[in-house]
């Protein structure tokens, strides 16, 4: 038995690129918080990589409201966070989200970067000396917003703005550079070698590529700053892309602009520093350029995670497990999962059902996982170098369609009652962290 448990601590140590994250989850269907109940439905599907907010407010975790902005205590107290750092993960990414500190005046400004240098240290120093074997990614959201949206007022989204306040665009690069130098400093004093590693988050990549007169944070805060990886939240240059060969085409060009614009640095254990931190296609959004099934959500998702493996990124995150844009449409304390209206940002539905998605991103995870253990448990190389025949083939034996979405209840429930005792029997071991071969699915 040791040895069987051997193999599989083994087997968690690779990095197999393809993760999602739970970040403001809508919904849930079981007892537990939702940071632990979407945390473990993602290593149900197989995966050891997790991204998440640290702020309770995104999980309702309301018993730790007061320890918000208190990162250090967030991780280190019995909280929900602090428990899923001793879950089988080796992969964690999260926000610490302060950004909107740029737009204070110059004195409130130098003194949240003070704060902001010693926050971010000491959670660094406390992974480094608890998680040693782990990897942590620290990072924030879409920081081009930041540069686009004014403070007080109603945020505008306006990807063509051409007047960027200078002083902003100055404030973000001490911003980021602040964070850098804390992880850095951290870990000359812990461990020079160790593995956790500060990101910045770009989102408007595509106009800049296009005319590079537009000032964003791929062009006038990366080549700044020396900062260790570079988040491409994607959805403004893919979202509109279906076919297989025009995202060969496309997702390239700004990955390699992103990749020419990062300052080089030492001691950074992927080959490409620029990973996918966002991308996603809801399926009920209802905007022309959107999927029409779940198929098709799983589809185009493949062709994006495989393009961004072949490219090398070192992480590719599917946004998300349970989807975050939900509105009720009765009386918020009446409302149940299965009476949101969602755009469809999941792999698994507010009906609790496990899209083809899911089921791409299980069986993928399944393929790697035999491959590597049938191989004698190769170098993270060799693996890396088969990541997208195991996604090609995952995507052709995961056929099957989903029931639409709006199949009603009474249908679910005689579904539910006419499923065969075996089939019961069989998912309940599909739900345990096991090694198991992909069944083909009937089209």
């Amino acid at each position: 038995m040791e040895r069987v448990m051997d193999k599989m601590d083994m087997l968690q140590q690779y990095n197999y690129v393809l993760g999602t994250q739970t970040i403001g989850p809508a919904y849930q269907f079981t007892s537990s918080n939702q940071l632990m109940e979407t945390a473990s439905r993602i290593l149900q599907m197989g995966s050891n990589i997790i991204k998440f907010n640290l702020d309770p407010y995104s999980y309702q975790l309301t018993e730790f409201y007061d320890l918000t902005n208190r990162y250090l205590e967030l991780l280190q107290q019995d909280t929900p966070f602090h428990q899923l750092l001793t879950l089988d993960f080796q992969y964690y990414f999260f926000w610490i989200e302060t950004a909107g500190s740029i737009y204070l005046t110059e004195e409130l400004f130098l003194q949240s970067l003070e704060l902001e240098y010693t926050r971010v240290k000491e959670v660094t120093k406390y992974l480094l000396e608890t998680f040693p074997d782990k990897y942590f990614f620290m990072g924030h959201w879409e920081g081009d917003w930041r540069l686009v949206n004014d403070p007080g007022s109603f945020p505008i989204w306006d990807v063509y703005r051409r007047d960027m306040p200078e002083e902003r665009i100055r404030n973000m690069r001490r911003w980021i550079e602040t964070r850098q130098r804390a992880v850095d400093d951290a870990k000359q004093e812990v461990n020079p070698e160790g593995k956790v590693f500060n990101y910045l988050e770009v989102n408007i990549v595509k106009p800049v590529v296009e005319d590079p007169t537009f000032q964003r944070l791929v062009n006038e805060v990366l080549p700044h700053v020396d900062v260790d990886l570079v988040s491409y939240s994607c959805y403004l240059a893919t979202q509109e892309i279906k076919t297989l060969a025009d995202m060969e085409r496309e997702l390239p060009i700004y990955l390699d602009f992103i990749e020419a614009n990062l300052k080089p640095k030492a001691n950074i254990p992927f080959s490409k520093r620029v990973f996918i931190g966002e991308f996603g296609y809801p399926v009920l959004r209802g905007r022309s350029f959107d999927p029409a099934t779940p198929v098709e959500q799983k589809e185009r998702s493949e062709i994006l995670a495989r393009v961004a493996l072949q490219w090398g990124t070192p992480f590719v995150l599917y946004w998300q497990m349970y989807d975050n844009e939900c509105e009720c449409l009765l009386n918020p304390p009446d409302c149940r999962a299965e009476q949101l209206s969602c755009n469809g940002f999941w792999m698994i539905d507010n009906q609790n059902r496990e899209q083809p998605i899911y089921e791409l991103y299980q069986c993928y995870h399944t393929l790697a996982k035999n491959w590597v253990i049938e191989n004698n448990f190769p170098s993270q190389e060799q693996l890396t170098a088969e990541l997208p025949r195991f996604l090609a083939e995952a995507n052709q034996k995961v056929v099957g369609s989903k029931p639409p979405h709006s199949s009603i209840k009474k249908m679910k429930r005689l579904k539910r009652l006419k499923r065969p005792k075996r089939l019961k029997r069989l998912s309940r071991l599909k739900r345990k962290i096991l090694i198991k071969k992909c069944k083909r699915r009937p089209g």
